[in-house]
């Protein structure tokens, strides 16, 4: 039931009507008993909806494309993981304050760690965009990574993101570059863990795979951040080799999760939220990717 002591949580975009983040939402604040209802905003006018949210008391947000690198001028506050990524994903209202944080790295960690250990791994980082510089900062400060290989086209943006992410290392994370057309099946042998950052292999292209199987082994962690198709053409090659596949589906439920997390202080409900978003793509569960 909703009532005057109901916060208001949202997703903003554009477009964003295909958003999942509601019925998530939505159904963890049911699970949890927090009075909250969490919707969606298509927001073209950033500048007027900030003050919107500070007018109307609006707790947390959600942000999506194209917000996530101009909200950053709107914040009050923004957490130093964020601040290295360039961009935020979620904002929290409180005590007249708004927070900018980024929970897109912290969700590809976990994905990560629910399969293969982290320490002392060496990373091979395909992309350098929005989701390649999240997860690539976030490994080097907080997951105690020996190596990330950053491949990419743009070499400029290559360069910054190795830059940044040599900047937050908490440790002695090495950072190389590599250019997309430098990699060999010698090359992805040096590395346990593979990520694609990049958008090959998402729907309507689900032929296309950014790595050939030559490039795969049975030793690798292979991760793809698509997750539309929950199993891609690359993950569908790399567990033929038998290497463990991790899909980009477990990145968005994590990254979902700390959201939550930040906004109630409460633990997220992950088995209900989890349920939440295998439904959506036709009730496939985690044990069938």
């Amino acid at each position: 039931m909703f009532n005057t002591d109901t916060d208001l949580f949202c997703v903003i975009g554009h477009p964003v009507a295909h958003s999942l983040s509601p019925v998530i939402h939505n159904r963890a604040f049911r699970e949890t008993g927090i009075n909250g209802v969490y919707l969606a905003f298509d927001i073209e006018n950033l500048r007027d909806f900030i003050t919107g949210l500070r007018e109307m008391g609006i707790r947390g947000v959600s942000v999506t494309i194209p917000h996530k690198e101009k909200v950053m001028e709107y914040t009050d506050e923004i957490d130093s993981v964020a601040g290295y990524i360039g961009a935020v994903n979620t904002l929290f209202y409180s005590d007249g304050m708004i927070r900018g944080y980024n929970t897109d790295g912290t969700g590809a960690m976990r994905a990560l760690q629910e399969k293969t250990a982290t320490e002392g791994k060496n990373v091979l980082l395909l992309g350098s965009g929005g989701a390649a510089r999240a997860i690539s900062v976030t490994l080097a400060k907080d997951a105690g990574v020996r190596s990330i290989m950053i491949s990419g086209i743009e070499r400029d943006q290559m360069e910054k993101l190795k830059k940044d992410t040599v900047s937050a290392a908490s440790g002695n994370t090495e950072v190389g570059l590599s250019n997309a057309d430098e990699i060999t099946p010698e090359l992805t042998g040096r590395y346990d863990i593979i990520i694609n950052a990049t958008p090959v292999g998402m729907t309507p292209e689900t032929d296309a795979s950014i790595l050939e199987e030559n490039h795969i082994r049975s030793s690798h962690t292979v991760f793809d951040v698509v997750y539309n198709p929950m199993k891609t053409r690359l993950l569908e090659i790399a567990g033929k080799k038998g290497a463990e596949i991790i899909s980009g589906v477990r990145m968005f439920l994590f990254q979902a999760a700390a959201q939550f997390e930040i906004w109630t202080g409460a633990d997220a409900p992950l088995d209900v939220m989890e349920e939440v978003i295998y439904s959506a793509f036709g009730n496939r569960r985690k044990n069938e990717i």
